[in-house]
């Protein structure tokens, strides 16, 4: 199945999606251990409620990437 289909089917318990990173991280942050604690799953940012893809702006993806990185790194504890 492709990321498309996947988007289209919706949420799951292996997807779940986001139109924008969030302010608060703290439910991000659960999605991510629960995900690492059982059979992993995928989140997936530029997508919006209507399961439309929106994307994310070109400017801003590696900061992003960066943001989510350094989040996980510095709240998600073995």
């Amino acid at each position: 199945m492709s990321l498309e289909d996947e988007i289209s089917a919706g949420e799951s318990k292996k997807l779940e999606l986001k139109a924008t990173l969030p302010e608060d991280r703290r439910g991000f942050l659960k999605t991510v251990v629960a995900f690492a604690n059982t059979s992993s799953g995928k989140i997936v940012f530029g997508v919006n409620d209507e399961r439309e893809i929106i994307g994310v702006p070109d400017d801003t993806i590696f900061g992003m990437m960066d943001s989510i990185a350094d989040s996980v790194n510095a709240n998600c504890h073995p």
